[in-house]
């Protein structure tokens, strides 16, 4: 299966290139490249620990609140240590993000860390239209 998002070299940080057909896909697609990036995560499999999160997010553009939609699951990992999956979106505009999900909870055993991302930074943020649907560029602070 092809990935949706490829890792590319910048600058003493990590670039992130994604691409899917539509933008609920983009934006789940980008928060599974941020995980990437972070590491193999593995998940507790007690269901009992799971936790719901939820999202209200307004920007200007799509590509801010597509940073402010992965700094709030970055959050999530480091305050809460979980992923966040299985996520619903009921509004995706260019300027508004309401959706909901569940929060996993870590299991730092069998997780394998490969970097701390420190924040998704504005550098180069950018979401575009293209034939295929909807491309994003976004620069992990690492």
């Amino acid at each position: 299966m092809r990935s949706c998002f490829e890792f590319f070299d910048h600058t003493a940080d990590m670039g992130v290139r994604v691409r899917a057909g539509t933008l609920p896909d983009l934006f789940r697609c980008a928060g599974k490249a941020l995980y990437a990036a972070i590491g193999v995560l593995a998940v507790r499999r007690d269901a009992s620990s799971v936790s719901q999160v939820s999202f209200d997010l307004a920007a200007g553009d799509t590509a801010n609140l597509l940073q402010d939609y992965l700094t709030r699951l970055l959050i999530v990992f480091e305050s809460d240590h979980a992923v966040v999956s299985s996520v619903k979106f009921i509004t995706l505009t260019d300027q508004r993000l309401i959706a909901g999900g569940i929060g996993k909870p870590l299991d730092p055993e069998r997780c394998v860390f490969h970097r701390e991302v420190k924040a998704i930074t504005y550098h180069l943020l950018s979401v575009e239209r293209t034939a295929d649907g909807f491309e994003a560029v976004f620069i992990l602070d690492i």
